[in-house]
């Protein structure tokens, strides 16, 4: 399949102008931009927005890939899963890039064939931009919702949790509060296992960095996005650990050679193929979040 953008809506002059210099129409509304019905739109816009500005485009039809967290609450993300459900045979999915990337997917993939042999799960997501540019983005204020840092960056790391299927009862939440917003917190969810969720956006040092660790009976795995090049095994028995190299090894082929690395504009790329797979083909090789379970992420964040 061909993708081609053929609109973009922006209240940003400055985008616009980018988008212009590459002939691409540009709108300041978006009822402009859904007269050119497109195939689908992707929307990013704060937190406060999502619950109007997706229903909107869903119920004109059109397939969305929308932002996470598909509302800046739980009663938000409900109404949206209502409408998505009012439209069924429009697909509509929630952007999550982490798991696309090659070292995150092999972790995934060996925790969802070997997931009785799990003692220990833990996920964080880190970031140190709230120390710098606090004052000015809008993702440091209560339009990101009421739970600051946990609904942000939450659902990112919440999402494996969900697809792997635990049971989310049990939460139990510490939270570091920055000028009247959850800047930092961690959050343990008790199932069969221990489960670990690391947020923070005061992490000095650490810019984006999105990391899943495992311990298991017979092999143990980590990654992180800050070396996105590799994952660490360990075999529980010998004690043994080992680095892999993952490359380009990603859900969808590339031009480029496996023997390359994987970055952050490859996971987005990797997503957009499975959610346009999923479009035209009905499947996908590794499938984008569902509104189903950003709700269910949502369950979990109004429970921190």
């Amino acid at each position: 399949f061909l993708c081609e953008c053929i609109g973009v809506c922006d209240t940003s002059q400055e985008r616009q102008n980018y988008f212009n210099d590459l002939f691409v129409p540009t709108f300041n509304k978006l009822d402009d931009l859904l007269k050119l019905k497109p195939d689908f739109i992707y929307c990013a816009i704060p937190h406060d927005l999502h619950q109007d500005v997706y229903c909107k485009i869903i119920e004109s039809n059109i397939s969305l890939l929308g932002e996470k967290p598909f509302g800046a609450n739980l009663e938000q993300c409900i109404t949206i899963n209502n409408k998505v459900k009012e439209r069924e045979k429009t697909l509509v999915r929630c952007s999550s890039e982490w798991l696309f990337y090659s070292g995150a997917n092999l972790v995934f993939n060996e925790l969802l064939n070997s997931r009785e042999n799990l003692l220990r799960l833990e996920l964080s997501f880190l970031q140190s931009l709230y120390l710098y540019d606090k004052l000015s983005h809008w993702k440091y204020t209560k339009r990101v919702g009421d739970k600051g840092v946990i609904t942000e960056l939450g659902i990112h790391v919440l999402f494996p949790i969900i697809r792997l299927g635990f049971n989310c009862d049990d939460i139990t939440s510490f939270n570091y509060t920055e000028n009247g917003m959850i800047a930092q917190s961690t959050i343990v969810i008790k199932e069969k296992i221990p489960i670990i969720v690391n947020l923070s956006q005061i992490c000095a040092g650490e810019l984006n960095t999105w990391s899943i660790k495992t311990v298991g009976t017979k092999k143990s795995y980590e990654f992180s996005t800050e070396n996105c090049k590799t994952v660490t095994e360990r075999d529980s028995i010998t004690n043994i650990k080992s680095v892999i190299n993952v490359g380009l090894d990603s859900a969808y082929k590339t031009y480029s050679g496996r023997i390359f690395e994987f970055g952050f504009n490859d996971s987005i790329v990797q997503m957009l193929c499975s959610f346009c797979d999923e479009l035209l083909n009905k499947k996908s090789n590794f499938a984008c979040m569902t509104p189903q379970e950003a709700l269910e992420c949502h369950k979990i964040i109004e429970k921190c």
